[in-house]
């Protein structure tokens, strides 16, 4: 029972008040058919408003089923309007896009029931209204009998208390006027029917009560009603709720009306998402361009641990200027950045790390692919080379004479030689290579040739291999050393696999290259001597190529080394071989003393065992009938003994003075040379002018009168040295202006604090240490030599002179009876070998005869997995370093992965730029939808009106308008992820072209492009929150009165 107890309501505009109700009070029964009569403005519809919930009264009360309405809120009204109210309008306010049983279905949605019943119930109060054959119908495709039968079909859909018809038959025929009257007079007899009209006549024919309004006062009422007090109703109603799927159904509904506007807005929305996505494309196509190269490198780079390891990480960093903070004074301090790099080498201990490896491998077994243990022990490899000539073609000493002896300097070294190995596991190496011919090594002695490309070979490959006469690349180089052209002109090789396959190539085990002398318990060293060498090479194990292998096609980073390559197996074998020579296990057996002089390591106390006497043999009968035989053996004896005697004391072993005035000559020529600023581009010209001048030459030349080593050979050693040193001030200068933040051009200034510190550094290095003392050692063996040669020469004029006043002497016949116990060759080997003062120990001797100890290799390699097994292994490195004593903990420098990231960081900085800029229009898209949902706000305010009236609340009003935005950003951002794909091809053939074979793609991840929709989704729903707020906001009412 619907109760209006004083109802007032009062409009107010501008300050101005007008009374459209004033104090109505009405009683209506259950079910009764009640016509509301009155002129226009005497507040008829506003009753029927406040009655159905629409409008709100100012004062009084409207009480339904015995429950006041004065403290309903908003979701109260909403529920009251979707179960106890049906409207029917004059205009019948139809969804105009959504068909005939969408609209009856629409007031279900909101009730809260299954589809299936939704479905149901709609279809049954179509078929009421005698329009089951039109369901699928849009409203314009009715009549307008038609079209008001469905608006009562909406409005008896949820089975409502109260039927609330404004002027129903307003703009119908007469004749359809009263087939609706016939039907809510049918309603009326289950239902209240309160109608508002202007024709009496049809209020007379088919009303069972009609109430007269005027002036917004009720004039009369033909059926009033006086009741007793009812029980208040107390149940409890669902509240009213619109699923997101029926919000998106009647916004994309509306949407497909305008499809023109729709795409086009999608398509400027669009425009910032294809930016950034054509953007995200490049930036992933060269990160997984960089990851290719980082996944390569995880086979082709490992992780080197050597015993000799330079901290290039802290280097690196030290660089970056942005991490430094001013120390907040006006000083200048100094930053010592090239003692820091000159300083940083260490050592590391592999045979505990190696120990410790073994230990724990369950906590690494995952994460690494393969441990490879190397050795400083290199095969010695001879063959005959093309002028059928002997020759040693590993190791090369044409790039490793000029290293430091230590493993460090050794391993870059390494990287020039044309002989290198191969891990142990090859399983994942084949992968990337196609074999040419033979197959992959299976024994110690098996090696392959690895070309660079299918159909070339390198010129050094060819000269290593002997294919060439080995002794113009040594001639090359020594030209290129001394500064002179190099002219050497051939016309290209050409081999087929099998010559390759052919060349005969031997293994010399170092042992076998040195002779003991028992006389002075020491080991020559035979390598120079040909015929030893051919007799030593015969005997060799023969080494086999069986295969000829080729980079596959796409592979950007190969793990072997184009040249040749063999197997740890063939170390193992040179070591397992020369354990049990006799000179390896002296060696082993003594700690102290160098085999290959029979000094000690540590160089005091040293005795020379060399002895003149052993050097040349006295004819006693020869020497006496030299002198007519009118001497007797003891005075032979005597006098020769005498004449040996001072020859020996006057010939000295000791390279201490060679060594000095070598270093003392280096020393003055270094700071000539860096007296006086120069140009990058004349360092040649500068060293060769400088070794021209009068007072360089005499000292040369004063040098070569001492220790006889050639002028030019001094010069030419000189300036390789000088060169080096101006290269390193060079760099050092370069490092010292970006540090003061200047740009380097030509012209590199003396800056004498930075001179000082690079001489120092230069002549501490291993490279100078080494060469001073092999040139000191060459000058004194050659001096030594002329004087040996010299004295034993005059050794007979002397004892002709003391015999000449008291003999007849035959001078030839003196000459025959002195000899030499050597050969001029077995003279230079035994004086090296006593006089050697090379920096050894017993390690390096036995690694020089091709021995080292298993359990303390050179370095270790670490192949990886996977990046996350590599930041897991360097995390188990500094588990290792913290339980370990400082001189245990394990350096290393992980270069690649540093480098692979600051190219990561600039790609990102560049991408992160261009978005930001792109971004811009993304912006100005949110603005523009914005407007866009104000218009369609607009343009359906009649919508909102009639599902408000329905029982929508302001909330499914806003979601209605969110699901449109929700819409159109999905439509951006499909256009625009869609419109990316297109353009990624012509933005690779572009690509292609400027980059060439570089398998650089730019490619769209599909996260990233999902990502970029459901960006698109969020920025249009934030651009049209305030348009959805604002239609949720509308008075239902004015909403309904709109066109």
């Amino acid at each position: 029972m619907l109760e209006i107890k004083n109802i007032t309501k009062i409009y107010k505009t501008y300050g101005l008040e007008q009374k459209a109700l004033d104090k109505v009070s009405i009683n209506f029964r259950k079910s009764e058919f009640v016509s509301i009569l009155g002129p226009s403005g005497s507040g008829k519809t506003t009753l029927l408003n406040i009655i159905g919930g629409l409008d709100k009264y100012t004062s009084g009360d409207l009480i339904i089923n015995g429950v006041s309405t004065k403290k309903y809120n908003d979701r109260d009204w909403d529920t009251y309007r979707n179960h106890k109210v049906g409207f029917v309008f004059q205009s019948y306010n139809l969804i105009t896009h959504q068909t005939v049983l969408k609209n009856v279905e629409l007031a279900l949605t909101l009730s809260g029931v299954s589809k299936k019943v939704i479905r149901e119930k709609a279809i049954k109060a179509l078929d009421d209204v005698g329009l089951s054959k039109h369901i699928n119908k849009k409203p314009n495709q009715l009549s307008g009998g038609q079209m008001q039968r469905v608006a009562i079909a909406r409005a008896l859909v949820n089975n409502p208390d109260i039927i609330l018809a404004d002027e129903p038959t307003g703009a119908l025929d007469s004749d359809t006027s009263v087939q609706i009257m016939e039907l809510l007079k049918s309603i009326s007899k289950d239902k209240l029917v309160i109608m508002v009209t202007h024709n009496p006549d049809l209020a007379q024919n088919y009303s069972s009560r009609i109430i007269n309004i005027k002036d917004g006062k009720l004039l009369s009422d033909t059926n009033p009603y006086d009741y007793k007090k009812e029980e208040k109703d107390n149940r409890i109603l669902k509240k009213t709720k619109m699923s997101f799927l029926t919000a998106l159904t009647l916004s994309f509904n509306n949407l497909m009306t305008k499809k023109g506007r729709t795409i086009l807005v999608s398509i400027a929305g669009s425009i910032g998402i294809i930016g950034i996505a054509l953007i995200l494309a490049v930036s992933t196509g060269f990160q997984n361009y960089v990851d290719s190269i980082q996944e390569d490198t995880l086979t082709s780079y490992p992780l080197t641990i050597m015993q000799e390891s330079s901290d290039i990480t802290s280097i690196l960093l030290s660089m970056r200027s942005g991490d430094k903070k001013s120390n907040g004074s006006d000083d200048v301090i100094e930053e010592q950045y090239i003692t820091n790099m000159l300083s940083s080498v260490s050592t590391n201990d592999l045979k505990s790390f190696k120990s410790y490896l073994e230990k724990n491998m369950n906590e690494i077994k995952d994460d690494v692919a393969n441990i490879q243990y190397s050795y400083s022990v290199d095969p010695n490899i001879y063959t005959i080379d093309a002028t059928k000539k002997l020759s040693k073609v590993n190791p090369s000493n044409l790039f490793t004479s000029m290293m430091g002896g230590n493993s460090l300097m050794s391993s870059y070294s390494s990287m020039a030689s044309v002989y290198s190995s191969m891990v142990d596991d090859i399983s994942e190496v084949v992968k990337d290579y196609d074999v040419l011919s033979g197959h992959w090594p299976t024994a110690y002695n098996e090696m392959v040739i690895v070309l660079s490309e299918k159909n070339t070979i390198s010129d050094l490959l060819v000269y290593s291999l002997g294919l060439r006469d080995t002794s113009e690349l040594s001639k090359m180089v020594n030209s290129i050393m001394s500064g002179e052209e190099v002219d050497i002109k051939h016309d290209p090789l050409k081999f087929s696999y099998e010559d390759l396959m052919g060349v005969d190539l031997r293994l010399v085990l170092p042992t076998d290259t040195y002779k003991y002398n028992k006389k002075y318990d020491v080991y020559e060293d035979m390598s120079e001597d040909e015929s030893f060498m051919k007799k030593v090479y015969e005997k060799a194990t023969k080494l086999k190529i069986v295969g000829v292998v080729s980079a596959k096609d796409g592979v950007t980073s190969s793990s072997l080394n184009p040249g040749v390559v063999y197997t740890n197996a063939l170390i193992d074998y040179i070591i397992n071989q020369t354990k049990d020579t006799n000179i390896v296990k002296k060696q082993l057996k003594n700690s102290e003393i160098d085999v290959f002089s029979g000094n000690r390591f540590d160089k005091e106390n040293n005795k020379y065992a060399f002895s003149f006497e052993d050097l040349v043999k006295v004819d006693e009968e020869k020497l006496k009938n030299a002198f007519g035989g009118k001497i007797d053996s003891s005075t032979i004896e005597n006098k020769t003994k005498l004449a040996i005697s001072e020859i020996e004391s006057s010939i000295s072993i000791d390279t201490t003075p060679a060594k000095t005035l070598f270093e003392s000559n280096l020393k003055t020529f270094m700071n000539d040379v860096l007296s006086v600023d120069f140009q990058e581009d004349k360092i040649d010209e500068l060293v060769n002018n400088y070794f021209n001048k009068d007072d360089v030459t005499s000292k040369l030349k004063n040098m070569e009168k001492t220790y006889l080593i050639p002028v030019d050979t001094l010069k030419n050693s000189y300036s390789v040295l000088i060169k080096g040193l101006l290269n390193a001030y060079l760099n050092a200068y370069k490092v010292y202006l970006n540090r003061v933040g200047q740009t380097f051009n030509e012209e590199v200034l003396i800056i004498d604090d930075l001179k000082n510190t690079v001489i120092s550094s230069y002549l501490e290095s291993a490279l100078i240490n080494e060469t001073e003392e092999k040139f000191a050692n060459l000058m004194t063996e050659a001096k030594v030599k002329s004087e040996v040669l010299t004295k034993v020469g005059n050794l007979t004029s002397d004892l002709a002179n003391s015999f000449a006043s008291s003999f007849n002497i035959d001078a030839s016949k003196i000459a025959s009876a002195f000899t030499l116990n050597f050969s001029e060759d077995e003279l230079t080997r035994v004086v090296s070998a006593m006089m050697s003062k090379t920096e050894t120990t017993q390690k390096t001797n036995l690694i020089k005869l091709g021995y080292q100890d298993k359990e303390e290799p050179t370095y270790i390699s670490f192949y990886f997995n996977s990046f996350d097994g590599k930041e897991h292994f360097l995390s188990f490195i500094d588990e290792y370093n913290k339980k370990s004593d400082e001189d245990k903990k394990i350096n290393y420098s992980d270069t690649t992965g540093i480098l692979m990231s600051s190219v990561k960081t600039i790609v990102n900085a560049v991408s992160y730029v261009l978005i930001a800029f792109v971004s811009i229009s993304l912006v100005v898209s949110s603005i523009m939808i914005g407007v866009i949902t104000y218009i369609s706000v607009y343009e359906r305010t009649k919508e909102i009106g009639i599902l408000r009236a329905i029982g929508a609340s302001k909330g499914n009003i806003s979601s209605i308008f969110n699901a449109e935005t929700f819409i159109i950003g999905l439509l951006s951002g499909l256009f625009g992820i869609g419109i990316s794909y297109a353009f990624i091809p012509i933005i690779n053939s572009v690509i292609h072209h400027f980059t060439g074979n570089i398998p650089l793609s730019a490619a769209l991840n599909i996260n990233h492009a999902l990502i970029l929709v459901a960006l698109s989704i969020i920025l249009t729903l934030i651009g049209g929150l305030i348009p959805a707020k604002s239609a949720s906001k509308k008075d239902p009412v004015e909403a309904l009165r709109s066109e």
